[in-house]
């Protein structure tokens, strides 16, 4: 009787359909992105070394209301912080050598616990992970300094039916950073 790994669906998923352009260089990237929205693609995947502000222009994503969300729960908790231990100090006074009750100064470590406590469940369920990208066999200087396009076979457009014979994508583990997703229309 053979054990299976558990793991080994996550490190080793099954090949992936698709069609996958290279790029040396960020204006070629950004082109291409060009010519897929131009061409009607909505499904594809952009992986990047760094985050370009180019790619991510060129894919046109919207932007996220979660940082504004996040912005009022942590003024709210700042706001609540400083009052709870302003009326703290004021409701139960303790003066000590003439200091005075309602000292800002004591109070800044509570006021940054509460930003904190009211700030980041406002950021509510996270969206799953992305994928994990491709490794292909390519040098580890590519998967450094050159970007990479998938268009997958489930796109629309693509022409490529998930049965394909074509050669398929083998998708592994990689080390591969920052993918950014076109936004689906």
């Amino acid at each position: 009787m053979k054990l299976v790994n558990p793991l080994t669906a996550i490190f080793h998923p099954p090949p992936t359909p698709g069609v996958l352009a290279v790029f040396a260089h960020v204006d070629a990237t950004v082109e291409a992105i060009g010519q897929l929205r131009r061409g009607g693609h909505t499904d594809f995947t952009v992986y990047s070394p760094i985050p370009r502000h180019e790619i991510e222009n060129a894919l046109d994503q919207p932007v996220s209301p979660v940082r504004m969300f996040t912005l009022v729960g942590g003024i709210a908790g700042c706001a609540i912080g400083a009052w709870l231990t302003l009326y703290m100090s004021y409701d139960w006074p303790i003066v000590v050598g003439g200091k005075p009750v309602g000292s800002i100064p004591p109070y800044v470590v509570i006021m940054f616990e509460m930003t904190i406590l009211f700030g980041a469940p406002c950021l509510g369920p996270l969206p799953p992970l992305p994928p994990l990208p491709p490794l292909l066999p390519l040098s580890p200087s590519a998967a450094t300094r050159t970007t990479w396009c998938i268009v997958s076979a489930g796109s629309p457009r693509c022409g490529i039916s998930g049965a394909s014979s074509r050669t398929p994508i083998r998708s592994r583990r990689s080390r591969a950073p920052y993918p950014l997703r076109a936004p689906s229309r």
